[in-house]
């Protein structure tokens, strides 16, 4: 009976997360939650406090833990997305030193780079709703964009260092991608 009563509370706290609220409502939102199970039970009493106390820490870490595993892959998937998303756009410009791709049309290079970014898609839409504050996760809108943004220009110089080795960035480029990156410490900022 306990253990589906823990469950049920651990349930409601998912719900919980899912929800727009700032943090300090969120952690008076567990608090009553608990003293809700702590009076509604019928072991009311026989809790002990420090059990009380260990039950408020490990919700109030795992609502934070939550939050930076969503983060984590949000990141990590459009890392992975903006990966298939740089060689769609522009590892085609390559194909003229591959073999049997340098005589492709037009079209067919079109339909082989739209292949390549139906992954990228795959990685993206994923990446976005878990980073989401509509859908649980930590960030806003401008907030995901910026993310993006700073990761498709990391993977972006990394790409071209990789596959276009006689390419070069020059100062003023690698000047305006600082920017660009300083604007995420600006969108972050409370």
């Amino acid at each position: 009976m306990i253990i589906m009563r823990f469950k049920s509370l651990i349930n409601g706290l998912n719900k919980l997360i899912l929800t727009k609220r700032i943090m300090i409502e969120n952690i008076i939102y567990v608090l009553v939650i608990f003293f809700k199970y702590y009076i509604n039970s019928e072991n009311y009493g026989k809790f002990s406090k420090s059990s009380n106390v260990f039950f408020i820490i490990t919700s109030i870490f795992s609502f934070y833990q939550h939050n930076l595993m969503k983060a984590f892959f949000s990141i990590i998937l459009l890392i992975i997305s903006n990966t298939f998303m740089t060689y769609a756009w522009y590892g085609h410009l390559k194909f003229k030193e591959m073999k049997g791709f340098n005589n492709l049309s037009l079209f067919l290079i079109i339909l082989i780079s739209w292949g390549i970014a139906f992954f990228e898609y795959i990685f993206q839409v994923p990446a976005n709703r878990i980073g989401y504050q509509n859908y649980g996760g930590p960030f806003s809108l401008v907030q995901l964009k910026v993310i993006q943004e700073a990761v498709s220009l990391t993977v972006f110089s990394v790409f071209t260092f990789m596959v276009f080795k006689n390419e070069t960035i020059k100062t003023n480029q690698i000047i305006g991608f600082a920017l660009l990156i300083l604007a995420v410490y600006f969108i972050f900022k409370k």
